[in-house]
């Protein structure tokens, strides 16, 4: 038979080991959630500069994507997505006059039918179309 103290002991070890299962689960649920992250913009979106040049984005469900911006030649490639918490990284792979180019573009979410595009040159607030 255990005495009191050793009845105390393993009261209190079987309650720490049940609050760190917990802790473990919760960590684990929430690093689930920040993995999957911000969904890609898969649609057509429109953007107007202050000058009056549009930009057009166009992203299917496939990773088929073109890029352009009025008076330009499109960039037509296939896009990668990195998904952050509000937003994402959009790669664009494209043919370059022979070779295999990128162009990178921050993301983010500001509601289900408008996202802020970005990169280090520019930033504009596209809406889907």
């Amino acid at each position: 038979m255990q005495s009191y103290n050793e009845r105390g002991v393993a009261h209190r070890l079987v309650a720490m080991i049940a609050m760190l299962f917990l802790v473990g689960v919760g960590l684990s649920a929430t690093s689930y959630a920040q993995s999957r992250g911000a969904p890609p913009p898969i649609g057509s979106w429109r953007g107007t500069f202050s000058d009056g040049t549009t930009l057009e984005l166009n992203l299917q469900p496939d990773g088929a994507c073109s890029y352009q911006s009025s008076g330009w030649a499109p960039i037509v490639g296939i896009a990668t997505w990195t998904p952050s918490a509000q937003g994402g990284i959009l790669d664009i792979r494209y043919s370059n006059a022979g070779y295999e180019a990128h162009a990178y573009y921050s993301i983010v979410w500001v509601n289900r039918n408008a996202i802020t595009l970005s990169d280090p040159y520019f930033k504009i607030e596209m809406r889907r179309i």
